[in-house]
């Protein structure tokens, strides 16, 4: 015990060091040291202080480090990495914050980490501490109530706020608050009709101490993760998740960007070309008078969470008309727009009834959490259709060649792709391949489960698994990751093949769509063309809506007979 605590002394007074200068520091030695002397106790008077963090957070790699050496040859490592899963968690789960977003970020890597390892981390998603008011009361002042704001106090702004929050996560927490009546009357008429008659909203608050002590965490689980990967070969292909933590961190800190990113997909789901997701689907309205880069105000939503089977079947509605919406409204994201929510897990949707008065109910999904988007290139988006087109047309020239495109260059390797991402192995859907529309995407075995398929491929492949994910681009990395988690949804939902049909009939739309809009002049254009090519053009559309005809034939058997 007391060489763990010198040891902890050490990196803490090692990790002090790392604290980066102001870059408005002064000129003058003698200001410049009596800054370094204040900055002293915020550093070593409180466990919270990021230097004692980070002595934790180095103290459990190292006995990872050790045990993994120790046990190399071990044959019950599975119990090892539930242990060390265990210590991870307790570690992340005490330092809050920037490290608490990195273990939820981890715990969705089972298929690059030990699956024992990654189940101990998942309930980081559900265990985040809440915040003192009087500390979270502060901050609201100082964002709310500016120079520049017409406020004098938060009592001008909210009636009543509800000191408890109503959701707590890694980086803020949520209250639920009532607008004064005079506040309302300020507001854009756009958020008054959100808001309607009522007059509640929720306010996203960022914990207090992440401004002071975020660029230091991120600093410390950046080269933590780069360490990792030297010493372990699995590791090493999280080599990106570091990057990826620095470069979309700040972001997410940012509330700004968060209100900004909410209003661009309101503008996307308002001029979808899917009625489902113009109908279906919504996102909370927000107050930019009332929000900041430490706070923003929205529009409070009601709604069950998309996760609660049980609840969604008491509203009266059936979960795989839930799993069909939300499958819309992210395949609408990936193949029309580019612009991708970055974290489709069920505890960012809300799900109520769309209208009460109805007597055939229809549910209505609330889009949370808009703090990271992903931005795909018109190349990319593209491609990855062509690629989904390919692949109900059995067109095995074009999926090698898209998969080259996507840094797959060998068969082996192309098959294994198309297996991760339908989850249908290459020589079944060969079985198929003369019935000539998409019947191999619903040729699994319904005696057997989606999730017993996902254990058993992922059992099978994971060193080959591994070595591909580490190959392909981020943007193709991130495309799969969304579909495993909208497979796991529908699982959750009882409706397998939902996400996985909507994406090949979205696919088909957007290139359709982007034919017919290189083709500006089909008059002009086809006095040049002959009268093969022209045909061949009426084919390939005729053919494009046949193939969304059958598809969307097929979602609806399965939904009758699921």
């Amino acid at each position: 015990m007391v060489r763990r605590r010198a040891w902890t002394a050490v990196v803490a007074g090692g990790a002090a060091l790392l604290v980066p200068r102001g870059q408005d520091d002064s000129d003058n030695p003698s200001v410049r040291a009596q800054e370094r002397m204040a900055v002293l106790p915020r550093w070593f008077g409180d466990e919270r202080l990021a230097a004692v963090r980070a002595a934790r957070a180095v103290s459990c790699v190292l006995s990872i480090v050790v045990e993994n050496a120790v046990m190399r040859n071990s044959e019950n490592r599975a119990a090892m990495f539930q242990r060390q899963g265990q210590r991870t968690y307790r570690v992340l789960e005490k330092n809050g914050g920037v490290y608490t977003k990195t273990g939820q970020m981890l715990s969705q890597m089972d298929h690059l980490l030990p699956v024992e390892y990654c189940r101990e981390l998942r309930p980081l998603f559900n265990e985040c501490k809440s915040r003192d008011w009087h500390d979270v009361k502060r901050l609201l002042e100082s964002e709310l109530l500016t120079d520049e704001a017409p406020f004098c106090s938060l009592n001008d702004i909210f009636e009543t706020v509800e000191t408890q929050p109503v959701a707590s996560a890694s980086l803020a927490s949520v209250y639920r608050a009532k607008l004064t009546a005079s506040v309302l009357a300020r507001t854009c008429t756009d958020a008054h009709e959100a808001v309607g008659t009522s007059l509640y909203v929720a306010i996203k608050v960022q914990h207090p101490e992440l401004a002071f002590h975020a660029p230091m965490d991120i600093l410390v689980v950046k080269y933590l993760l780069r360490i990792g990967g030297q010493l372990f070969e699995t590791v090493s292909k999280l080599s990106w998740l570091a990057e990826e933590l620095e470069q979309n961190l700040p972001k997410e800190l940012d509330f700004s960007v968060e209100a900004q990113n909410l209003q661009r997909c309101a503008q996307n789901i308002a001029s979808s070309h899917s009625a489902i997701v113009r109908r279906n689907t919504m996102t909370p309205q927000a107050f930019p008078e009332l929000s900041s880069k430490r706070v923003l105000t929205m529009s409070f939503e009601s709604g069950v969470l998309m996760s609660d089977r049980a609840a969604i079947e008491k509203l009266g509605l059936a979960p795989a008309d839930v799993s069909r919406v939300l499958a819309e409204f992210f395949s609408d994201q990936i193949f029309e727009r580019g612009f991708v929510h970055c974290d489709p897990h069920s505890a960012n949707v809300l799900v109520r009834v769309r209208d009460e008065t109805k007597h055939s109910k229809e549910p209505m999904l609330v889009i949370l959490d808009h703090g990271l988007y992903r931005q795909l290139s018109d190349e990319m988006r593209l491609d990855y259709a062509r690629l989904w087109r390919a692949i109900l047309m059995r067109d095995e020239v074009e999926i090698y060649r898209l998969m080259r495109k996507f840094h797959i260059e060998d068969e082996e390797s192309a098959q294994l792709f198309f297996s991760m991402l339908t989850f249908r192995s290459w020589s079944e859907v060969e079985q198929h391949k003369r019935v000539g529309f998409p019947a191999g995407l619903m040729s699994a075995d319904r005696q057997q489960t989606d999730s017993e398929r996902v254990k058993q491929f992922a059992a099978q492949n994971a060193d080959r698994i591994n070595d591909l994910l580490g190959r392909v681009p981020r943007d193709v990395l991130f495309l799969l990751k969304m579909h495993d988690c909208l497979r796991a949804v529908d699982r959750q939902l009882g409706a397998p093949y939902c996400s996985l049909l909507t994406a090949a009939r979205f696919s088909l739309g957007a290139l359709a769509r982007n034919e017919a809009e290189m083709d500006t002049s089909p008059a002009l254009s086809w006095s040049f063309l002959d009268a093969r090519a022209w045909s061949a053009h009426v084919f390939t559309r005729v053919r494009y809506a046949t193939y969304e005809c059958v598809l969307a034939l097929i979602q609806l058997i399965t939904r009758v007979i699921g």
